[in-house]
């Protein structure tokens, strides 16, 4: 399989934040651009090596420099994420390693999971209220009455009205809503449980991580690096790529898209 396709099978797994910021390629001396469904790919071909290259945007502080390395030359070589630095022309940019990249996930997780412990929690606190209520209403009435006594006979009548109010406390109804409420708060763990675990997957899948390339062999996998600020004549960034024994420059240029 081309690193085209091993390339581009990984880009389509690694759908970006709206609002993300997009940089594109600029060639060297002996680097090509191809583009791929709008996509621009840069080339580099080389005796040794050869290597498809491509920005994939992350968000606005975020993004990740995504390769394919095929090796050509006699001897294997090691390809990792501290095969890269990247600088803005005047300052170093921070690399992510793949620890890195997992203990910001972890974090990710641990936010995730303090969320729905909250959510949980006061969803089970309004189950636990669903059990009580109240009533209140106002009465009114009249009575006439006739009284005998030695004197004669007499007729009486007279009005009363009033305010009631109370609480009351319905057991099957409380129970029916901690049933539900308990459920839910299952079905939310399982949820941020199954997320999380995707998350490692997509993670384990593109980041790129220490491997030795032995001759004719192939690789794919992502960097991730922080953004240099936005500039009024367009931000750039340049990252060298150790591969074997040669370093190559690539520059990188924000896109107005």
């Amino acid at each position: 399989m081309s690193l085209r396709i091993l390339l581009m099978l990984c880009l389509a797994a690694a759908p970006a934040l709206a609002g993300a910021r997009t940089f594109v390629p600029v060639p060297q001396e002996g680097q090509r651009i191809e583009y791929e469904n709008g996509t621009p790919l840069l080339f580099i071909e080389r005796e040794t090596f050869s290597a498809v290259v491509v920005f994939e945007p992350e968000d606005r502080k975020h993004g990740w420099v995504s390769l394919g390395v095929r090796n050509h030359g006699p001897h294997p070589f090691l390809l990792s994420e501290e095969s890269m630095t990247a600088s803005d022309g005047s300052k170093a940019l921070r690399v992510f390693t793949y620890e890195d990249l997992m203990k910001r996930q972890r974090r990710r997780e641990t936010w995730a999971q303090i969320g729905a412990g909250l959510a949980a929690g006061m969803n089970s606190y309004g189950a636990g209220q669903q059990g009580y209520g109240s009533y209140s209403g106002s009465y009114s009435g009249r009575s006439n009455a006739t009284v005998y006594g030695k004197s004669g006979t007499a007729y009486v009548s007279g009005t009363s009205s009033g305010y009631v109010s109370g609480t009351y406390y319905d057991p099957a109804a409380a129970a029916q809503a901690r049933a539900v409420a308990d459920r839910q708060n299952r079905e939310l763990i399982q949820q941020v449980a199954a997320k999380s675990a995707d998350q490692r997957a997509r993670l384990d899948d593109r980041a790129l991580r220490a491997n030795t390339l032995d001759p004719d062999e192939a690789m794919t996998g992502a960097i991730m690096i922080v953004l240099p600020r936005k500039t009024r004549d367009g931000s750039r960034f340049i990252a060298r790529l150790r591969i074997g024994e040669a370093t190559e420059v690539i520059e990188f240029r924000e896109s107005s898209r």
